[in-house]
């Protein structure tokens, strides 16, 4: 397993503008900001659905990517927001969501891959509040798993599965990268 990168875009050139490598390309207006900043100087800032930045990689089997969010406004109710995916192919594999469903505020994450299914679990979610989520995909016959994490606790998870019908993970998404209805 390869560390694709781990510290965002603050040791590299800073033009101001988010579409400075590591990411491959960004989508929407998402922007730098210089507060509210987890660690280092900046973060990235999205304020839309479909404002994102995504990552290209060799394609891998095994990937784990890992993100803080400071959200300003939670889903609506029976909304979700969908805030980090992994595709491969061209096809989405797994992308954990917050959503608001029935009254209760949930995290979690849908599989795609060997079929849809939704994992959640209740989760009080506060505004203004730092969380590191992590997501991680196993592309495996027997072992293959899904696990989402936030504040180092694993929250959500679908393991055993046979998950060899997913392509190789190629990119990586972060940001609000949909936001629907439940």
């Amino acid at each position: 397993m390869a560390i694709i990168f781990q510290d965002g875009f603050e040791t590299l050139p800073f033009t101001g503008l988010i579409h400075c490598p590591p990411w491959t390309a960004t989508f929407g207006t998402p922007t730098v900001v210089a507060a509210p900043v987890h660690h280092g100087s900046y973060s990235a800032y999205f304020d839309n659905r479909w404002d994102y930045c995504r990552k290209t990689i060799v394609g891998q089997t095994t990937v784990f990517a890992r993100a803080y969010y400071y959200l300003t406004q939670l889903p609506a109710a029976n909304q979700f927001m969908e805030i980090m995916r992994f595709r491969g192919g061209g096809a989405t594999i797994m992308s954990a969501r917050i959503r608001y469903d029935l009254g209760v505020l949930q995290v979690g994450f849908r599989r795609y891959v060997p079929g849809i299914l939704d994992v959640y679990t209740n989760f009080n979610w506060l505004i203004n509040t730092w969380y590191c989520l992590e997501m991680n995909f196993v592309k495996h016959a027997i072992t293959g798993h899904h696990e989402l994490w936030v504040n180092e606790i694993q929250r959500a998870v679908n393991a055993g599965v046979n998950t060899s019908g997913a392509a190789d993970v190629d990119t990586v998404d972060i940001g609000v990268t949909d936001a629907h209805e439940c």
